[in-house]
């Protein structure tokens, strides 16, 4: 019998025998082993313990100790030995497989949990291998006893636990449940668990089942309070502002003028401007009306800022110049003439007169007066030169008229004297750029490099800085600097996957030390890993505990813990309003879940710039298997229909556009007839997912016959229409892909084809079954 249980730890956990690398063994860790077998893990603990302290370098006793205290204590005690042995032997037979052994544990407790069926809870909980377990498990089970109506037996279970747990995340679920029938008392909740991540949670249901009383006014100030966290703090704001806008406008205005003023990115910026114009209009100040006239026009609502900044009536030349600036963003070009037509008549010789001079020649170019805009543009430059600012922007838009002028040389050499006047003007970056390029068309290779590194300082931490260096390199390759390209690609191919030449210096890179073609977008399909989508549960967190620096018992928050116990809803009441990136992430994922793709990826894309974390949120692999299905009839990579689908319609299936392009890949229904027609499709919904991605894949596919195979043509294509791009072949042919994309004329089409092989390429990256 002893040989048998001997037997089964062996084949799944250790043995003395299993490698010649262990330690001999002792009689006390073969005691401890049989133990184990026999689940007689407190027994074993203290055997270990013992020769723990004796022999701190024995492996196998501390790999051993740490699988006992699992089933003893819990995964986060198991952790307190095991990580520090992973962290000092991750290649120990003892603790790998110690390690496996308890992962595996768990993911059938996240199995388990998954399952939809309580009767499988029912038959885990009396043999679950340790309380920590067992409590969460009853807790699952629990509500979906609830859920199923069967509330004599959930209330039964609820009693048992209470009597049962002392676990304090446990308690507080009990707890909450308890008080919840009791709303008059809800708020004891508070009082009872004052370190709690769930706080969150219980204030914003505490409060949605108050009316919008003095008392709710309170709790709000007491929430704001204790939090730190700004994206919190911002929601709490938000609340104040609603809870107060009937009764208290003035009050009500202020909360919502602060939530403006710190937090400019917020989500319901624009929605809060309307509703400050519509139900506070009344109360505004002047003072209100300017501030409110810069928050419209932060966030791109140039007819509001117009609209407020009017009503604003400024007086002096600095509000004039900006109702001017307003009034053009918002194209009322009559008022922006006048405005800026005054401020000359009334400010002589100032330098808002000198930008406002600026600013009438920009409006004639856009009316196609060539000739009048350089003149009154070349007086400005004259008459203001002592206004750098003046001078620069004039030089500016004296540049954008040689551009419709298409007198690309012309503009070169504006823009170089731009950035010679005065490097650390506001458009320094992106003219010493367009000087650059032109220098790099006319083949003055040499003089790219010059230009590049004797001007560093314009465009370091710009946003242009990875495209000068990542041109640098280029320069430098064509000039045989191989050493200083290599250098200069290796730093840059460290850089962010949402940074388009990242990816650019990684395959130069390739280039250099592989040799081989410039796979621009050719790159051979080897499958995707559908796994990768699998929501994170228990095993997940425990490995990866095992793999960081540091361990604490605050690892598993409680707000975390609802997630992996499957409380989704309740999460993301949490994690929608907290600047936690884990849990931001965890929302996103969850977002994605629900086939909610579309909120997931226009929230997350911008803070995955920020952190890559957000990476797999801000790009979910859906629909995939279809876009697999109909890239491969066409001999085309899938992650490029992935990339398209992204750019074009961030994967809303309904989204349409103001022309009526519908859809994952935004197709016209004027195209969407010819496609139809070419298919043989009689009826069709483009709001249908699958119909519409295989309707957009025979169309690029269309574009790619039209332009032999060239991914980076066939792309272009399918936003600018084959005319332009045909013209920009023939222009560009002597150019390779890369620098005939940056040469793309239409800018939108330009930065479209960028962030079409940025997505693609990180969808190659994150699912691609070759990714590294």
């Amino acid at each position: 019998m002893k040989s048998r249980l001997k037997f089964h730890l062996l084949s799944g956990l250790l043995a003395c025998s299993l490698s010649a690398a262990l330690l001999s063994c002792s009689p006390p860790l073969r005691q401890a082993e049989e133990l184990i077998a026999k689940k007689k893990y407190a027994q074993a603990q203290i055997i270990l313990e013992k020769l723990q302290n004796e022999d701190p370098e024995n492996l196998t006793a501390q790999a051993l100790l740490g699988y006992s205290r699992f089933y003893t204590e819990g995964p986060l005690p198991a952790l307190e030995e095991l990580q520090p042995l992973q962290q000092k032997s991750p290649n120990s037979l003892p603790v790998r497989q110690t390690i496996q052994k308890l992962i595996q544990e768990l993911q059938k407790f996240d199995a388990l949990l998954r399952n939809p069926q309580a009767e499988a809870l029912k038959i885990y909980i009396p043999q679950a291998p340790n309380a920590f377990l067992k409590s969460r498990a009853q807790w699952v089970l629990f509500k979906k006893l609830k859920a199923s109506g069967l509330k004599k037996e959930a209330v039964k279970l609820a009693e048992m636990l209470k009597q049962e747990t002392q676990d304090p995340f446990i308690q507080q679920l009990l707890d909450w449940e308890s008080l919840s029938q009791k709303p008059e008392e809800r708020e004891r909740i508070l009082d009872r668990h004052p370190k709690s991540t769930l706080r969150p949670l219980w204030y914003w249901q505490i409060l949605d089942s108050q009316d919008k009383t003095p008392k709710a006014n309170q709790l709000l100030i007491h929430f704001k309070e204790e939090t730190e966290d700004d994206t919190l703090r911002a929601a709490i704001l938000l609340r104040q502002g609603e809870y107060n806008l009937e009764k208290n406008p003035v009050v009500a205005l202020n909360y919502f003028r602060t939530l403006l003023q710190n937090y400019p990115k917020h989500p319901r910026g624009r929605q809060l401007i309307y509703t400050i114009r519509e139900k506070l209009g009344k109360y505004l100040s002047t003072a209100d009306h300017q501030f409110l006239a810069q928050a419209a026009f932060d966030r791109y609502m140039y007819q509001t800022a117009s609209g407020e900044l009017q009503a604003a009536a400024p007086q002096d030349r600095e509000g004039l110049y900006q109702l001017g600036i307003y009034a053009r963003k918002a194209e009322y070009y009559s008022l922006a003439r006048e405005t800026f037509a005054g401020i000359l008549r009334r400010f002589p010789r100032t330098r808002e007169a000198g930008l406002a001079s600026v600013q009438l020649a920009g409006m004639q170019r856009s009316n196609k007066a060539y000739n009048a805009a350089l003149s009154q543009l070349r007086q400005t430059r004259s008459s203001y030169e002592s206004y750098p600012e003046v001078y620069t922007e004039a030089l500016w838009e004296e540049g954008i008229v040689y551009d419709f002028l298409n007198q690309a040389e012309k503009q070169a050499q504006v823009y170089k004297l731009l950035v010679e006047t005065d490097p650390k003007s506001l458009h320094a970056a992106e003219a010493l750029w367009i000087a650059v390029w032109q220098t790099y068309l006319e083949g003055q290779t040499s003089e790219v490099v010059r230009l590049i590194e004797k001007y560093r300082k314009v465009f370091e931490g710009d946003e242009l800085e990875s495209r000068f260096l990542y041109w640098l390199a280029r320069a430098q390759e064509s000039l045989e600097q191989k050493e200083e390209a290599k250098k200069t690609y290796a730093s840059l191919a460290e850089g962010p996957l949402m940074d388009y030449y990242t990816h650019r210096s990684r395959e130069r890179l390739r280039v250099m030390l592989r040799g081989g073609e410039d796979q621009y977008a050719t790159r051979k399909y080897l499958g995707y890993k559908p796994e990768s989508r699998q929501l994170p549960g228990w095993a997940d967190a425990f490995k990866a505990r095992l793999e960081s620096t540091t361990l604490s018992k605050e690892d598993w928050p409680e707000a975390l813990q609802l997630f992996y116990l499957g409380q989704w809803h309740e999460f993301l009441q949490i994690a929608e309003n907290s600047s936690n990136d884990r849990w931001q992430y965890l929302r996103g994922l969850l977002l994605n879940q629900a086939g909610d793709h579309y909120n997931a990826i226009t929230h997350y894309r911008y803070k995955a710039k920020e952190n890559e974390i957000f990476l797999p949120v801000a790009f979910p692999l859906a629909w995939f298997e279809t876009m697999e299905q109909e890239a491969l009839k066409y001999q085309m990579n899938p992650f490029l229909v992935a990339g398209l689908s992204w750019q074009e319609s961030q994967y809303k299936p309904d989204i349409q556009s103001w022309v009526g392009a519908t859809g994952l890949m935004q197709i016209m229904p004027s195209t969407a007839e010819q496609i139809a027609a070419q298919m043989g499709m009689k009826d069709y919904d483009l709001k249908d997912p699958e119909t519409n991605i295989r309707m957009g894949t025979w169309y690029l596919n269309s574009t790619h016959k039209t332009f032999e195979g060239n991914s980076m043509l066939a792309v272009a294509s399918y936003n600018a229409g084959a005319g332009p791009v045909l013209r920009w072949k023939k222009q560009f042919a002597h150019l390779p892909y890369d620098a005939l994309a940056e040469s793309i004329a239409y800018p939108e089409t330009r930065d479209y084809v960028k962030k079409v092989f940025t997505a693609y390429w990180i969808y190659q990256a994150l699912y691609g079954k070759d990714a590294q």
